[in-house]
Protein backbone atom coordinates (compact mmCIF):
# COMPACT_ATOMS: atom_id res chain seq x y z
CA UNK A 1 0.00 0.00 0.00
CA UNK A 2 1.40 3.24 -1.20
CA UNK A 3 -0.02 6.26 0.45
CA UNK A 4 -2.24 8.93 -1.67
CA UNK A 5 -1.15 11.52 -3.04
CA UNK A 6 -2.00 14.34 -6.00
CA UNK A 7 1.07 13.40 -7.92
CA UNK A 8 -0.20 9.46 -8.25
CA UNK A 9 -3.15 10.60 -9.68
CA UNK A 10 -2.46 11.26 -13.38
CA UNK A 11 -5.46 13.15 -15.29
CA UNK A 12 -4.56 14.40 -18.67
CA UNK A 13 -2.17 11.25 -19.53
CA UNK A 14 -1.26 8.46 -17.80
CA UNK A 15 0.85 5.04 -18.55
CA UNK A 16 1.17 1.79 -16.03
CA UNK A 17 3.63 -0.90 -16.38
CA UNK A 18 4.02 -4.15 -14.28
CA UNK A 19 5.26 -8.00 -15.05
CA UNK A 20 2.95 -10.64 -13.71
CA UNK A 21 2.94 -14.26 -12.74
CA UNK A 22 0.40 -16.19 -11.67
CA UNK A 23 1.83 -19.38 -9.21
CA UNK A 24 -2.01 -19.99 -8.58
CA UNK A 25 -5.06 -19.18 -10.84
CA UNK A 26 -7.40 -17.12 -8.56
CA UNK A 27 -11.14 -17.38 -9.00
CA UNK A 28 -12.05 -13.52 -9.80
CA UNK A 29 -10.90 -10.51 -11.05
CA UNK A 30 -6.93 -9.41 -9.91
CA UNK A 31 -5.88 -5.81 -10.00
CA UNK A 32 -2.36 -6.10 -10.78
CA UNK A 33 -1.88 -2.80 -9.42
CA UNK A 34 -4.12 0.45 -9.55
CA UNK A 35 -6.21 2.92 -7.42
CA UNK A 36 -9.38 3.49 -6.46
CA UNK A 37 -12.56 1.42 -4.83
CA UNK A 38 -15.72 -0.20 -5.99
CA UNK A 39 -17.30 3.02 -6.67
CA UNK A 40 -14.14 4.88 -7.55
CA UNK A 41 -12.01 3.29 -9.75
CA UNK A 42 -8.85 5.85 -10.21
CA UNK A 43 -6.98 2.86 -12.76
CA UNK A 44 -6.25 -0.24 -12.86
CA UNK A 45 -4.55 -3.47 -14.74
CA UNK A 46 -6.94 -6.27 -14.15
CA UNK A 47 -6.72 -9.92 -15.45
CA UNK A 48 -9.58 -12.40 -14.59
CA UNK A 49 -8.58 -16.32 -14.67
CA UNK A 50 -11.46 -16.76 -17.99
CA UNK A 51 -8.84 -15.13 -19.84
CA UNK A 52 -9.01 -11.61 -19.98
CA UNK A 53 -6.84 -8.25 -19.31
CA UNK A 54 -8.87 -4.86 -18.77
CA UNK A 55 -7.17 -1.59 -18.21
CA UNK A 56 -9.96 -0.08 -16.22
CA UNK A 57 -10.96 3.81 -14.92
CA UNK A 58 -14.99 4.86 -13.70
CA UNK A 59 -16.62 7.98 -13.62
CA UNK A 60 -16.20 9.16 -17.17
CA UNK A 61 -13.23 7.15 -17.88
CA UNK A 62 -12.36 3.96 -20.15
CA UNK A 63 -11.88 0.31 -20.07
CA UNK A 64 -10.35 -1.23 -22.70
CA UNK A 65 -9.38 -5.31 -23.00
CA UNK A 66 -8.04 -7.93 -24.86
CA UNK A 67 -9.60 -11.67 -24.92
CA UNK A 68 -6.28 -14.00 -24.21
CA UNK A 69 -5.68 -17.12 -21.99
CA UNK A 70 -3.58 -16.04 -18.91
CA UNK A 71 -1.58 -18.85 -18.43
CA UNK A 72 0.12 -20.52 -15.28
CA UNK A 73 3.65 -19.80 -14.13
CA UNK A 74 4.29 -17.51 -17.66
CA UNK A 75 5.48 -13.66 -16.79
CA UNK A 76 3.65 -10.90 -18.36
CA UNK A 77 4.55 -7.41 -18.93
CA UNK A 78 1.77 -5.68 -19.01
CA UNK A 79 0.92 -1.91 -19.92
CA UNK A 80 -1.79 0.62 -20.43
CA UNK A 81 -1.50 4.24 -22.18
CA UNK A 82 -4.13 7.17 -22.07
CA UNK A 83 -3.47 10.42 -23.71
CA UNK A 84 -6.76 12.34 -23.46
CA UNK A 85 -9.86 10.06 -25.15
CA UNK A 86 -7.44 7.70 -26.60
CA UNK A 87 -6.43 4.29 -24.45
CA UNK A 88 -3.62 1.41 -25.70
CA UNK A 89 -3.12 -2.03 -24.07
CA UNK A 90 -0.14 -3.73 -24.47
CA UNK A 91 1.47 -7.02 -23.89
CA UNK A 92 4.93 -7.97 -23.65
CA UNK A 93 5.95 -4.90 -25.65
CA UNK A 94 3.08 -5.40 -28.39
CA UNK A 95 0.27 -2.98 -28.84
CA UNK A 96 -3.28 -5.52 -28.55
CA UNK A 97 -6.20 -3.50 -27.77
CA UNK A 98 -7.58 -0.01 -28.38
CA UNK A 99 -9.73 2.22 -27.61
CA UNK A 100 -11.83 5.84 -27.48
CA UNK A 101 -12.87 6.80 -23.44
CA UNK A 102 -13.90 9.58 -21.26
CA UNK A 103 -11.28 12.15 -20.54
CA UNK A 104 -12.60 12.68 -16.65
CA UNK A 105 -11.76 9.57 -14.76
CA UNK A 106 -12.97 8.85 -11.06
CA UNK A 107 -10.27 10.03 -8.25
CA UNK A 108 -10.40 9.02 -4.96
CA UNK A 109 -7.85 9.17 -1.76
CA UNK A 110 -7.19 5.64 -1.34
CA UNK A 111 -3.82 4.33 -1.41
CA UNK A 112 -1.78 3.09 -4.83
CA UNK A 113 -2.16 -0.87 -4.15
CA UNK A 114 0.17 -3.58 -5.71
CA UNK A 115 -1.27 -7.16 -6.41
CA UNK A 116 -4.61 -6.54 -4.21
CA UNK A 117 -7.32 -3.93 -4.90
CA UNK A 118 -8.63 -4.36 -1.64
CA UNK A 119 -12.06 -5.93 -3.35
CA UNK A 120 -12.75 -8.99 -5.86
CA UNK A 121 -9.69 -11.01 -5.01
CA UNK A 122 -5.82 -11.33 -4.39
CA UNK A 123 -2.71 -12.09 -6.58
CA UNK A 124 -1.37 -15.63 -6.05
CA UNK A 125 2.03 -15.20 -7.61
CA UNK A 126 4.82 -12.67 -8.43
CA UNK A 127 5.36 -9.18 -9.59
CA UNK A 128 7.96 -7.41 -10.59
CA UNK A 129 9.31 -4.11 -12.21
CA UNK A 130 5.84 -1.47 -11.58
CA UNK A 131 5.85 1.50 -12.99
CA UNK A 132 3.33 4.67 -12.97
CA UNK A 133 4.33 7.78 -15.64
CA UNK A 134 1.73 11.08 -16.27
CA UNK A 135 2.69 10.66 -20.01
CA UNK A 136 1.12 8.75 -22.55
CA UNK A 137 4.38 6.76 -23.37
CA UNK A 138 4.45 5.77 -27.44
CA UNK A 139 4.31 2.61 -28.42
CA UNK A 140 8.05 2.50 -29.18
CA UNK A 141 8.94 3.78 -25.33
CA UNK A 142 7.07 0.76 -24.26
CA UNK A 143 8.64 -1.74 -26.67
CA UNK A 144 12.16 -0.52 -26.10
CA UNK A 145 11.88 -0.55 -22.77
CA UNK A 146 8.88 -2.99 -21.39
CA UNK A 147 12.28 -5.76 -20.89
CA UNK A 148 15.09 -3.53 -19.40
CA UNK A 149 15.68 -2.24 -16.29
CA UNK A 150 15.01 1.86 -16.07
CA UNK A 151 17.59 4.78 -13.84
CA UNK A 152 14.53 6.25 -12.16
CA UNK A 153 15.25 9.70 -13.58
CA UNK A 154 12.67 9.39 -16.84
CA UNK A 155 10.86 12.08 -17.94
CA UNK A 156 7.03 11.54 -16.69
CA UNK A 157 8.11 8.76 -14.23
CA UNK A 158 5.83 8.85 -10.98
CA UNK A 159 6.86 5.99 -9.34
CA UNK A 160 8.78 3.33 -10.17
CA UNK A 161 9.26 -0.40 -7.91
CA UNK A 162 11.95 -2.71 -9.47
CA UNK A 163 11.63 -5.24 -6.24
CA UNK A 164 15.07 -5.45 -5.45
CA UNK A 165 15.19 -5.20 -1.71
CA UNK A 166 15.15 -8.63 -1.03
CA UNK A 167 14.10 -7.99 2.48
CA UNK A 168 12.24 -5.43 4.66
CA UNK A 169 8.32 -4.68 4.94
CA UNK A 170 8.55 -1.59 2.62
CA UNK A 171 9.27 -1.08 -1.36
CA UNK A 172 11.16 1.69 -2.17
CA UNK A 173 10.42 4.31 -5.05
CA UNK A 174 13.25 3.93 -7.48
CA UNK A 175 11.97 7.19 -9.03
CA UNK A 176 13.06 9.37 -6.22
CA UNK A 177 9.51 10.50 -5.72
CA UNK A 178 9.65 9.32 -2.40
CA UNK A 179 6.11 7.01 -2.82
CA UNK A 180 7.29 4.15 -0.68
CA UNK A 181 5.08 1.76 0.30
CA UNK A 182 4.25 -1.04 3.36
CA UNK A 183 4.37 -4.81 2.47
CA UNK A 184 1.28 -6.15 3.86
CA UNK A 185 0.48 -10.19 2.87
CA UNK A 186 2.77 -10.96 0.72
CA UNK A 187 6.86 -12.10 0.91
CA UNK A 188 9.99 -12.23 -1.16
CA UNK A 189 11.02 -14.63 -3.46
CA UNK A 190 14.22 -14.88 -4.88
CA UNK A 191 12.64 -15.40 -8.59
CA UNK A 192 12.13 -12.51 -10.39
CA UNK A 193 11.67 -11.58 -13.94
CA UNK A 194 14.94 -11.12 -15.75
CA UNK A 195 14.94 -8.31 -17.92
CA UNK A 196 17.89 -9.57 -19.97
CA UNK A 197 15.35 -11.40 -21.88
CA UNK A 198 14.28 -14.83 -19.80
CA UNK A 199 13.23 -15.89 -15.98
CA UNK A 200 15.69 -16.48 -13.01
Amino acid sequence: RFPNDSSLDPRREITMEAWFKVDQMPNDWVRVVGKGNPTYRNYGLWYHPNGEFLFQQYGSGVSVRLNQTVNQGQWYHFAATKEGALTKLFIDGVLVATTNGGINPATSADPLTIGYAGYHTYHRGQIDEVRLWNVARTDQEIFNNYNIGLSGTENGLVAYYNMEEGQGTYLTDVSGNDHVGAIQGSTWTSSSVDLAGGIS
